[in-house]
């Protein structure tokens, strides 16, 4: 099945722009459901795009992006060292939401979120607000140790002292 893939951008909650793309099963307009596809801690869009073929060769449309400062080769805008967060990607993915709900051609009862890794636990974070707006979640990998590990002052090479966080936390010590 061949594949359409067309560029889209938002605006996440700072202003800041969360570039990614869609992945449509070509030649169709009617409504389809849409799986918004969220990568992992440093990774980008290109790492989840086999996803995307997949189920958008399965008759979705699938949605993917990089989170803003979410890598050091994001495409969207934001610096990883300054910006990302598990927080604010859950921003970064309630307004690719919105802009999903938004499409005419996608069925706004049948939208899931799909996410790896880190991305996995800002989907499920993203999956308690939204609630009955999306029809399902899927965790791969998901980084659900996040809260825990921040808690012992420990995220992967990363080390801090959890009772006194310094404001930048961007280089192992």
């Amino acid at each position: 099945m061949s594949l359409k893939k067309e560029a889209f951008s938002c605006k996440n909650p700072d202003g800041y722009t969360i570039n990614g793309c869609v992945l449509s099963p070509n030649d169709t307009e009617e409504k389809l459901p849409a799986v918004i596809i969220s990568h992992g801690f440093t990774s980008t869009m290109k790492k989840t795009e086999p996803y995307g073929e997949y189920t958008a060769s399965r008759g979705c449309r699938a949605f993917i992006f990089d989170f803003c400062g979410g890598s050091m080769d994001t495409s969207s805008e934001g610096s990883f060292e300054d910006y990302m967060t598990p927080l604010t990607e859950k921003g970064d993915l309630l307004e690719v939401v919105k802009y999903v709900q938004s499409n005419t051609d996608v069925d706004p009862g049948k939208i899931i979120l799909v996410g790896c890794s880190q991305g996995g636990f800002v989907s499920a974070l993203a999956a308690a607000v939204l609630d009955a707006q999306i029809a399902g979640l899927v965790l791969q990998y998901p980084a659900l140790c996040i809260p825990d590990d921040a808690r012992k002052g420990s995220m992967q090479i990363i080390r801090f002292d959890p009772n006194n966080i310094p404001d930048h936390v961007g280089t192992a010590q």
